[in-house]
């Protein structure tokens, strides 16, 4: 039995996991994944190895393209493009693309159309797949016929997230390395460059390929445009799976002026399928429209459209709640156009499948004079019918506000042709700088009795933003209206108008923000450096989510936020105020205190060994990330993609100094636990210790700390993070240390608890503490490097001092529970320990997992010492760390032979054969083998009760195996390269 090599093998590199084919036209296509070399031509002087372009790669170092894609190059214009290849045809089994690799993206280019799923019906035994992309991925489509389309009974999983959404855009806006700078080759007008996004469903359309079938029903079917398949069916409640913060940019193509590809088509797709957050910015044709079907829609933004924004036809019922729209200067026709199925006007009204959405909360923007043509801000033909409220309409100069086509006499015989005696409602419409409020149809439903509307004279809006709510108009509750199915609608009251909530959004900060492509928005703020940093001169690297690089000053004195949207950057330590001193109560005169808040998502990065960033006694770190967004601090070679798996001490790391009790005083005769009790920090990283156990520095949540830690020399060193004197009051959850060149985490003094710890490839100990920290330690992983590092944990009182403090109830005494510890097995170049314990420390350690040292002690224990070798022990304490619940198994030797005292099987310790571990998660064998310990049965003394910041569990190790899989664990989402990993690591042969 052996413990795969998990630093070699799986852990320290992203690997994916799905087993997934694909198939072109002519037939099955099996794809290894392997980075092979394939060229795909599409404009400019050639691409592959000897080409003279610039090289762009969007698959970061380490990743494998997932099975089912093909490593390779495209070459765009003069840029060779590196990504996972999804060749033309038919995927026909799941696939899922990651989206990130680290903190880089990950790259796909369509070769050509591909579609998800085969298409039933007209298709017997078609085969159906799934489709999931993650947060991050950037999908790249070739020429402008090239679409991605899911086929009827197959699912599209595209869910993004505010920080780091999907991104489907073509080659060509790729190629300059910025998928977000609103440029294409330069041009801020490119369209049409890709197909887009196709979505087919089963749900009721009203315009039937077979003419003699009913609306609605079953064999009800229509060929989408483009080629894009057939659609419709009889299912209203049909799943198409979801799109969450997705967007699509310069797609659309024109076969025809009848033949169409738009930048979203959902045709016959059910409302069981989840639209939110969506984004399509010029579409060469219609930015999102609805054929049919009952699909919801919430939080879109059309910019850009060269036809009309937001089209619906063949008898849509569904709801749209919270839209904007900034219409193409010139080319675009309207904000909306809406019928039910062209000049057939009473198609479906028999089945109550005329089209009726509901239509709630948007604002769209005109281009004024600068249109070439009359461009209508919103435009119902005859024949459809629906409720819209709460909308702003400005800015169409040449157009009207509402155009509306009342009963027409299609076919010229005097009677109208309606038979319907609905007609659609609008309420709560504000419309102002239109070339005319409404055309004479419009001033019908404008003006009717109770409707709300206002015609004002002049814009409300800064942008597409109102600061404050529009005068006049009062909002109007639609959220009771029935859909033309008769079941109650999706619309939620927002008691205002327009799509923001002028209350709580402006253009800083909105639904909007982060995810939306900021360049194509009236008035939206486009991420800048914020005051207290300055901008660099240097380009963001291609291939990365952000606008600029900010650097950060030497010293913060003052309150800093570090907005997302931008990278940071610093050379020399960064000091984070200044040290106010030991005493709360008493600051040092004429020195300052600062807050410097991190937002979710972002990444800075430092430029040398020994620079480090340092929080200074009464100044606070805000860093909190999160799962989706973590806050990443790593090194230059890191950002510049040049950085080695094996790469360390690349900056100097994290630092926190605080003013509660430590044991080790830089004053020989001050007393332990008092502010008389300070030392200075490695690394010239400033004085740190008071008196204050609850002294709070801030938040540390969803953290990544990467190739950081800087030996000056064997005594001077910095850590990954060092927590020096850190107080109670500071909360820290969820973080990460990834290949640090001294310890990951080290706590010197203090009381601070943490929470979900990570440590990979640690130089030295994993986790390491001194100086007398009486906090706790809960859910900590820990994987060894393979050659160099010492310990899973190294714990002392304070080096060879075993007694200091112990007179003031200042003896370390952490208590550590729910820890799995993987060591390197037999690559140690080195005798590695899973737990060194020196004398001096006490404390508790309890349900933890110690596997795979193979050359060390799983448990190392110095017990009473004589270290003047007088004969007689030199530590007066009668206490000793005690440990319950521990499971050792594939170390050198279980216990060295101190170790054994405090290793029994009275406290339910086992020594196993064999580690029972599948992944990280122990299975039932190993969970039989060692009961878990309750903390709350055992005795802490009263200086170190440290139980109550610690959850009663009933396993052992960092993971629950009644609720956790190697797949979806606290460390997923956020962290790096484990959660795609796990199943590599652990494992028994």
């Amino acid at each position: 039995m052996k413990i795969i090599n998990s630093l070699r093998g799986g852990l320290l590199l992203t690997s994916a996991c799905s087993v997934l084919a694909a198939c072109s036209g002519s037939g099955e296509v099996s794809n290894n994944g392997s980075a092979g070399s394939v060229t795909v031509g599409s404009g400019g002087s050639g691409g592959g190895s000897g080409s003279t372009n610039t090289q762009l790669s969007f698959i970061p170092e380490g990743f494998t393209c997932p099975v089912g894609t093909t490593g390779g190059t495209i070459t765009s214009g003069t840029t060779d493009i590196q990504a996972c290849l999804i060749s033309e045809g038919t995927i026909i089994s799941d696939l899922t693309l990651p989206g990130t690799s680290g903190n880089k993206p990950v790259g796909y280019i369509l070769n050509g159309s591909v579609f998800v799923g085969q298409n039933p019906i007209n298709n017997a035994g078609a085969l159906s797949a799934t489709l999931t992309i993650e947060p991050g991925a950037i999908l790249m489509g070739l020429n402008g016929e090239d679409a991605l389309i899911v086929s009827p009974g197959s699912k599209i999983e595209a869910v993004g997230n505010e920080f780091l959404p999907i991104i489907m855009t073509s080659a060509s806006d790729a190629a300059d390395g910025n998928v977000s700078d609103g440029l294409v080759n330069g041009s801020a007008i490119a369209k049409g460059e890709w197909g887009g996004l196709v979505i087919n469903g089963l749900a009721p359309i009203n315009d039937c390929l077979n003419a003699g079938a009913t609306p609605g029903a079953v064999n009800c079917n229509k060929a989408g445009e483009g080629n894009a398949g057939l659609f419709g069916g009889n299912d209203p409640k049909d799943d198409s799976g979801q799109l969450s913060y997705v967007r699509v940019q310069y797609a659309g193509f024109r076969f025809n002026g009848e033949d169409e590809l738009n930048g979203i088509a959902f045709q016959g797709v059910g409302d069981e399928t989840v639209v939110d957050h969506i984004h399509v910015h010029n579409g060469n044709d219609d930015g999102v429209e609805f054929f049919g079907g009952t699909v919801d829609a919430s939080y879109v933004v059309v910019t850009g459209a060269d036809d009309d924004s937001i089209d619906w036809t063949d008898g849509w019922l569904g709801d749209l709640q919270f839209a904007v729209v900034v219409q193409d200067d010139a080319s675009a026709d309207r904000g909306i156009e809406a019928d039910n199925r062209g000049n057939e006007i009473n198609v479906g009204d028999a089945q109550g499948l005329r089209s009726k959405p509901n239509v709630a909360n948007f604002t769209f923007v005109g281009s004024s004079a600068a249109e070439a043509s009359p461009q209508d801000g919103i435009k119902l033909r005859a024949g459809t019918d629906g409720v819209l409220a709460n909308g702003i309409v400005v800015g169409f100069g040449l157009g009207d506000g509402l155009d509306y086509d009342d009963d027409v006499d299609y076919d010229d015989n005097g009677t109208v042709d309606d038979v319907s005696g609905a007609t659609p409602e609008v309420f709560s419409l504000f419309v102002a700088e239109n070339g005319a409020p409404f055309d004479s149809d419009g001033g019908v439903l404008f003006n009717a009795a109770s409707s709300g509307n206002v015609s004002g004279s002049m814009s409300p809006l800064t942008g597409v933003f109102t600061s404050g709510p529009v005068s006049g108009v009062t909002p109007t509750d639609i959220s009771t209206e029935p859909n033309n199915t008769g079941t109650t609608n999706d619309i939620t009251f927002a008691n205002y108008i327009g799509a923001f909530d002028p209350a709580t959004e402006d253009a800083s900060d909105n639904w909007m923000t982060g995810w939306v492509l900021p360049t194509a928005l009236l008035g939206a703020e486009v991420p800048g450096c914020p005051t207290g940093t300055f901008t660099s001169s240097e380009a963001v690297p291609a291939g990365r989510f952000e606008n600029n690089i900010c650097v950060l000053p030497n010293e913060i004195a003052s309150n800093l936020t570090l907005t997302r949207g931008n990278l940071y950057t610093f050379s020399g330590s960064v000091f984070v105020g200044q040290d106010l001193g030991p005493d709360e109560a008493n600051p040092i005169a004429g020195r300052a205190s600062a807050t410097l808040t991190i937002e979710p998502g972002v990444t800075v990065y430092g430029a040398e060994g020994e620079d480090a960033i340092i929080v200074t006694r009464g100044s606070k770190l805000e860093a909190a990330g999160a799962q989706d967004a973590p806050i990443i601090f790593t090194s230059l070679s890191d950002i510049n993609g040049t950085v080695t798996k094996d790469a360390k001490g690349e900056w100097g790391g994290l630092v926190i100094n605080g003013r509660a009790p430590i044991n080790d005083c830089l004053v020989a005769s001050a007393t332990p636990g008092t502010i008389g009790c300070e030392k200075a920090g490695e690394g010239n990283s400033g004085l740190f210790g008071g008196d204050k156990a609850d002294d709070d520095s801030g938040e540390l949540a969803y953290v990544q700390v990467r190739y950081a830690g800087f030996r000056f020399n064997g005594e001077d060193e910095l850590n990954g993070i060092a927590f020096q004197g850190v107080g109670n009051g500071t909360d820290v959850n969820y973080i990460q240390v990834h290949n640090g060149n001294d310890d990951g985490v080290e706590f010197f003094g203090g009381t601070v608890d943490a929470k979900y710890v990570i440590v990979t490839g640690a130089d030295d100990d994993s986790i390491d503490w001194t100086d007398g920290w009486q906090g706790s330690l809960q859910y900590a992983l820990v994987v060894q490097d393979d050659f160099s590092a010492d310990r899973g944990i190294e714990g002392d009182n304070r080096g060879n001092d075993i007694n200091v403090g112990d007179a003031q109830n200042l003896r370390t005494f952490p208590t550590v529970s729910n820890f799995t510890f993987f060591g390197s097995g037999a690559a140690a170049a080195s005798p590695q320990d899973g737990i060194k314990l020196r004398a001096g420390t006490d404390g508790i350690l309890l349900n933890g997992i110690v596997v795979g040292f193979g050359l060390g002690d799983g448990i190392d224990y110095d017990a009473d010492v004589d270290y003047d070798d007088n004969g007689t022990v030199d530590d007066v304490s009668d206490e000793t760390p005690e440990l319950f619940s521990i499971y050792e198994a594939e170390n050198g030797s279980s216990t060295d032979s101190d170790g054994a005292t405090i290793f029994t099987g009275a406290n339910g310790n086992v020594s196993g054969t064999q580690a029972n571990l599948n992944g990280f998660i122990p299975n039932s064998t190993l969970q039989a083998d060692v009961t878990a310990t309750d903390v709350t049965t055992l005795t802490f003394p009263a200086f170190a009760d440290n139980s109550a910041d610690i959850d009663t569990t009933t396993f052992i190790g960092a993971f629950d195996p009644a609720t956790e899989t190697n797949d979806d664990n606290w460390t997923t989402g956020w962290s790096f390269n484990v959660s795609t990993s796990l199943s590599n690591v652990g494992k028994v042969d």
